[in-house]
């Protein structure tokens, strides 16, 4: 036991090792854009001031701000913004998978954002993680009490994965230091804790800390029993490092962690951010030039003096209401005995000009000047609008594409997971039959999509008007265009609310009854028609006959 404990370890210590330089350049990028996580290479205290080094903040500002737009924008708390789907158009479609989709949607919805489960916090510190080191960790477990979902970040630092030949990740460990208290009242781990934290436990140490590890690896990677493996992906893994005991081990479908990744380096399992990465220079600079303004001003308010220093005696006070004393025999005509040194101050209008500069050059960096929906007036033409939409979704697609899919996407889907094996979401036999054996797969409300939508609104505007001016030339060209569908999508694309739009099989029934209404008021008025002709006809009838009565008796024929 105690040389697989040692395997483990070691292996971990390995992963840690190689990444050891990452290190070096994680905490400059914290230093310069995220100061609250500014402790990889150096321990912080409670006290200390997390920026007292900066000498501006507009670099950790736009830091924030870009960390905050991104839950802003993809994650709005008060409506569903992800929504479960397969990947069968035509099974998401049908009224009874559809209508379980949209509930297990709703149910996943509040189970997130429970007020137990810490998604928010979580959500806002990858977010930040993301955004500075292109990359972040956290884990989703059952809580405690077996009736939620607990999510926890952890930070970059006590984390280090491999990756499999698909460039998945397949192996992370965490470096986890709890207290010895905290890990006394874990359930899982009450009979396997060593005899050592048990006694620290029961004197004045239970509040130092027990150097731990969590591992989770693939099962085929672990030797444990196959009844229990079967159909499991995973092995979840605790470790007491200080005293070499396995404090739990448990197979699960999902490795139940999420890491995040925007831009991945070559031939290397960690990424880095093109947002932080390409500030980082400018952030530099910034600060030099922010320094060096505030010592010109300093100077220029405050500057420096020069004496004649036999002619003064004592010191020089230069504070308020200060004296300085001069020797009486000094003669003021050799020049004065204390004097400021002229200095000039027209560099600093160039270095608050360059200030704005970067300042500017960094708000592009971090992409503050793309994520912004563009403003449409009732003046734009269908095709100016299509194009501004274009190009928002040209800047935007960058950053919340990663964003999407890294982080969003694999979050839903791992919650789903860990909430359908905790039984959140019913029997699965309570599961439409179209739906067993689909792939789950997640619509997001984002910009993106948003602006995607008012595009077709442009496409459709232009459709008709090419429409219009094809069937001046030649009538026939309407049936080119279905203008019942172009008319169906550009109004779900607008962002009216759904109800506003009838449903397709609404829709054609009251075309049907229209057809059938129109059909009878068409027999209707053809029976009318053929009734009058009968009746005329009759009439004619009856009226030749009498006149042919008539010129008998007469004697004319």
């Amino acid at each position: 036991m105690r040389q697989r404990v040692r395997d483990l370890i070691e292996e971990g210590d390995r992963l840690f090792s190689q990444r050891s330089q990452l290190m070096t350049l994680w905490q400059s990028l914290a230093e310069n854009v995220h100061p609250l996580r500014a402790d990889f290479t150096r321990q912080r205290s409670l006290g200390e001031e997390f920026a007292s080094f900066m000498m501006t903040g507009r670099p950790a500002i736009a830091h924030r701000d870009l960390t905050n737009s991104i839950g802003a924008m993809l994650r709005p708390r008060d409506k569903v913004w992800a929504r479960v789907r397969t990947g069968n158009t035509k099974v998401n479609q049908k009224p009874g998978p559809r209508q379980w989709l949209d509930w297990a949607s709703e149910v996943q919805h509040r189970g997130m954002y429970d007020r137990r489960a810490q998604y928010l916090s979580v959500s806002k510190a990858i977010d930040g993680d993301f955004v500075a080191f292109g990359q972040g960790v956290v884990t989703i477990d059952p809580n405690r009490w077996m009736d939620g979902i607990l999510y926890r970040d952890w930070h970059v630092k006590d984390v280090a994965w491999a990756e499999g030949p698909d460039r998945i990740i397949n192996q992370v460990h965490f470096n986890w230091n709890p207290e010895v208290h905290q890990l006394c009242a874990m359930p899982s781990f009450k009979d396997k804790l060593s005899p050592k934290v048990i006694e620290r436990n029961k004197d004045k140490d239970k509040f130092g800390k027990v150097r731990c590890r969590r591992i989770v690896i693939p099962v085929d990677n672990y030797d444990m029993d196959p009844k229990l493996t079967r159909g499991m992906g995973f092995v979840s893994i605790y470790v007491d490092c200080e005293n070499l005991t396995i404090l739990e081990e448990i197979p699960t479908r999902t490795g139940r962690f999420v890491i995040p990744r925007w831009e991945r380096l070559s031939g290397s399992q960690y990424a880095f951010s093109m947002a932080a990465m390409y500030a980082l220079p400018d952030a530099r600079m910034m600060q030099v030039i922010a320094m060096t303004i505030m010592e010109a001003g300093q100077k220029a308010v405050d500057p420096p003096t020069i004496s004649v220093g036999e002619a003064i005696n004592g010191g020089v006070n230069l504070y308020a209401g200060g004296n300085t004393n001069v020797d009486a025999d000094y003669d003021e005509r050799l020049g004065e005995v204390l004097r400021p040194i002229t200095q000039k101050t027209d560099g600093l209008g160039f270095a608050a000009s360059r200030e704005e500069r970067l300042e500017k050059i960094i708000q592009d960096t971090f992409f503050l000047s793309k994520i912004n929906m563009p403003t449409v007036t009732k003046e734009m033409t269908a095709t100016e609008t299509q194009r501004i939409y274009e190009e928002f979704i040209r800047g935007a697609l960058p950053l919340l594409e990663p964003i999407e899919v890294e982080m969003n996407g694999q979050i839903c889907s791992e919650s789903f997971d860990v909430m359908r094996d905790m039984g959140t979401f019913g029997s699965p036999l309570d599961m439409p039959q179209e739906l067993r054996g689909e792939e789950i797969r997640y619509e997001f409300d984002s910009p993106l999509q948003e602006a995607a939508d008012r595009a077709k609104v442009g496409y459709f505007q232009q459709s008709i008007q090419i429409t219009a001016e094809a069937m001046q030339i030649d009538p026939n060209a309407k049936v080119n265009f279905d203008v019942n569908k172009g008319h169906r999508d550009a109004l779900g694309s607008t962002g009216a609310p759904a109800d506003w739009v009838r449903s397709e099989d609404d829709a054609k029934a009251m075309l049907d009854q229209k057809q059938q209404q129109d059909q009878a008021a068409e027999a209707a008025a053809a029976m009318a028609t053929g009734a009058d002709t009968a009746t005329r006809l009759a009439t004619a009838g009856s009226s030749a006959a009498e006149a042919a009565q008539r010129l008998q008796q007469s004697g004319m024929i």
